[in-house]
């Protein structure tokens, strides 16, 4: 069982893919890539990645714990994508292909697209559907959505508390904003987007711990400067290099 569980705060990051042909569908389909993979510098001696999408190159630079572009989505063509991840260093001088994944992408639809696994753990494609064009939260609220993409968590997982500036899991006992089981990571790994009281200061922190522990080690993830009705979240939990506890959380503004 995973018992220690760090909590690292990281600057807001907002990544796509590029426009490109798909191979079916109609319309296009928004997407950005996270890039978990913890042991992505033993994956390739350059530490990076190279991104293809449906053959041709998306991003020739894909480094960990980032997500790419920053600022806003890409477009796609609706429909059954292929996804190759290559060596960064290798493109060109052989073609060393990691993992390939096809992902249907469908139409006018935006996604989170990522890249997960560690060094014990294969490299896995998964994306999550974007809830950031037809829904906003309640007044006064924000709207949050976790995935899990840390391979360490295993079966066990982890549990998500988003609580006011200065109170914690256990200051007061609080139960998890997520509660109705735990995030595992490749299986039930991803939360509703789910509505979050404002505090007066428009700011929050985000704790994960282990599943049913409330274990409180180091700073939670500080999210600030959201606006009532107007804010969405998600947050990204993935390992640290080189695959092992404590944990990192990476948040992505959907919709600010």
């Amino acid at each position: 069982m995973l018992r220690a569980v760090k909590i690292v705060c990281f600057a807001l990051a907002v990544a796509g893919l590029g426009i490109l042909a798909a191979s079916c569908g109609n319309g296009n389909a928004a997407y950005r890539v996270v890039n978990a993979i913890s042991n992505t510098t033993l994956l390739d001696p350059d530490g990076y990645l190279a991104v293809y999408m449906n053959g041709s190159s998306v991003f020739p630079q894909v480094y960990f714990p980032d997500t790419y572009p920053s600022g806003s989505y890409r477009h796609v063509g609706g429909g059954t994508d292929t996804i190759d991840v290559y060596g960064g260093s290798s493109v060109g001088v052989g073609g060393h292909l990691l993992f390939s994944s096809s992902q249907d992408l469908s139409g006018s639809t935006n996604y989170t697209v990522v890249l997960s696994g560690n060094q014990s753990t294969p490299p896995a494609v998964r994306s999550y559907t974007d809830d950031n064009t037809t829904t906003l939260p309640l007044s006064g609220n924000a709207l949050f959505r976790v995935i899990n993409a840390s391979a360490v968590t295993g079966a066990n997982g982890v549990d998500v508390y988003i609580l006011p500036p200065g109170t914690t899991p256990t200051n007061p006992p609080t139960a998890p904003v997520f509660n109705s089981s735990a995030l595992t990571y490749l299986n039930n790994d991803f939360t509703p987007y789910t509505n979050v009281g404002l505090p007066s200061g428009n700011s929050l922190n985000v704790y994960v711990t282990p599943h049913g522990e409330r274990v409180n080690s180091g700073q939670p993830i500080t999210v600030s400067g959201l606006t009532g009705g107007a804010s969405i979240r998600t947050i990204v939990v993935m390992d640290t290099s080189p695959g092992v506890a404590p944990l990192q959380l990476q948040q992505l503004t959907d919709v600010n």
